[in-house]
C-alpha cells in the first residue's frame, strides 16, 4: 500500500468521529504545493489544480483556462491527491469545512452555481484555492475569494477537455438589462441573422428567462455547430439558425468583439493591433490609423464606436481613416464583384 493511502485511511478514520476539521490543514498541506502566495492543490501525485485571474509563474502549465481562472500545473514534487466529489441534496444539508494549509473553518454552501462566473457560494470565507471539504481530502469545490468557490463539475469539466473552448454567437447584450437584448454585433459575420434590439426569446428551443442565463447557454455551445434562435422583432417572432463561433476574450478575459478578425482598437477607435486579418479591405489598415467615419457618421469613442458598426453589420461600409497627416477612404465588407445584387 502507497504511504500516502495509510494517511488518507488515518485522516478518513478522525471523520467519521464527527465534523472536526482541526486537522485538516495538516492534511491539505501533504496535497498542497505553494505557488505565489496562494497554493495549487494535487489532483493526483504530478498535477497541481490552481485558480488564478492571471497566469501563474514560476510553474509549468500543462493546460489553461484563463476564460474562468483555472489552471493545471506540474507539482514539484510527488503529493497525496484530493479526491474531487460533486455536490448531492445531501451535501447541501451537511456541515462542511473551508480552507487551506492554514486552517478551517466549518460551515456550508448556501447557493450553487448557475454559471462559469456565477459562483456556488459558502458561509464562511474561502480564500482563493481553498478547499470546500467534508473528510479533509474530500473537495467539492475550489475557493476564488470571499466565500465563492467553483463546484467541482465545473473543474471537472475542465480537466476532461481536450481543448478549452467556450462558444459565441457573435453578440452582447445591453449590460443595464435583465432581458437579453442585443446591444453589439460583430459586423463581420458573413451572413448576420440578427439586428440590434433583438430580444432573444428561446435558444435550441428552451425558453430564456434572463441575459446572465442566456450567456451561459452560449458559453457551454460547441463552435462549428447550427443552433435555432427565436428573437422578439419590433413586435414579431423571427426564428432562424445561426452559427457558433469559438469565443475569444470575455469573462476574466477583455472582451474585443473585434478581434476575431485580427483587430485590436483603442477606445478612439485608433488601430492598436492588426494581425491575420480577413479581407474585406481590413487589409487596407494599418496598426496606428483611426477611424474617424463610418458611412458619413463621425466615430464615436469607445463602446458606443462598436454600436454604430453593428447598425451596419454585414453590410458594405466606407470608413474615413487618419493615417498620420493623410485621411483617406477605404471599402468594409465590399461585395465580390460577382454578387448578386
Amino acid at each position: 500500500m502507497r504511504w500516502w493511502l495509510g494517511m488518507v485511511l488515518l485522516w478518513s478514520g478522525m471523520a467519521l468521529f464527527g465534523y472536526d476539521f482541526s486537522r485538516c490543514g495538516e492534511r491539505i498541506a501533504l496535497s498542497s504545493e505553494k505557488v505565489g502566495d496562494s497554493y495549487g492543490l494535487a489532483i493526483d501525485e504530478k498535477r497541481l489544480l490552481h485558480y488564478s485571474k492571471t497566469p501563474p509563474k514560476g510553474y509549468k502549465i500543462l493546460k489553461s483556462d484563463p476564460y474562468v481562472g483555472l489552471y493545471l500545473l506540474e507539482a514539484k514534487k510527488p503529493k497525496v491527491p484530493l479526491e474531487l466529489r460533486d455536490i448531492t441534496p445531501e451535501t447541501m444539508e451537511d456541515i462542511l469545512g473551508a480552507g487551506t494549509p492554514e486552517g478551517f473553518m466549518e460551515g456550508n454552501i448556501t447557493q450553487r452555481m448557475s454559471g462559469w462566473l456565477a459562483y456556488a457560494r459558502f458561509s464562511q470565507k474561502s480564500p482563493p484555492n481553498s478547499i470546500i471539504s467534508s473528510i479533509c481530502y474530500q473537495i467539492y469545490g475550489l475557493g476564488v475569494g470571499g466565500n465563492e468557490f467553483i463546484e467541482s463539475s465545473y473543474i471537472k469539466r475542465f480537466l476532461e477537455q481536450k481543448r478549452v473552448q467556450y462558444g459565441d454567437l457573435l453578440i452582447r447584450f445591453e449590460k443595464n438589462r435583465r432581458e437579453p437584448v442585443v446591444a453589439l454585433i460583430d459586423p463581420f459575420i458573413e451572413e448576420n441573422p440578427f439586428r440590434l434590439g433583438d430580444r432573444v426569446l428561446s435558444l435550441e428551443g428552451r425558453a430564456i428567462g434572463s441575459r446572465s442565463e442566456l450567456e451561459n447557454q452560449i458559453y457551454g455551445l460547441a463552435p462549428g455547430r447550427e443552433v435555432r434562435v427565436s428573437v422578439m422583432r419590433e413586435g414579431e417572432v423571427v426564428s432562424f439558425e445561426t452559427r457558433v463561433y469559438p469565443r475569444i476574450g470575455g469573462m476574466l478575459l477583455p472582451d474585443h468583439l473585434l478581434e476575431r478578425v485580427g483587430l485590436r482598437f483603442s477606445q478612439d477607435w485608433s488601430l492598436q493591433a492588426a494581425h491575420k486579418m480577413q479581407g474585406r479591405g481590413l487589409e487596407n489598415l494599418q496598426a496606428g490609423d483611426q477611424i474617424l467615419r463610418v458611412n458619413g457618421i463621425d466615430m464615436p469613442q469607445g463602446e458606443e464606436g462598436l454600436r454604430l458598426l453593428s447598425r451596419f453589420a454585414s453590410e458594405e461600409m466606407s470608413w474615413l481613416i487618419r493615417r498620420g497627416e493623410f485621411e483617406f477612404f477605404i471599402k468594409v465588407n465590399k461585395k465580390p464583384k460577382n454578387a448578386e445584387d
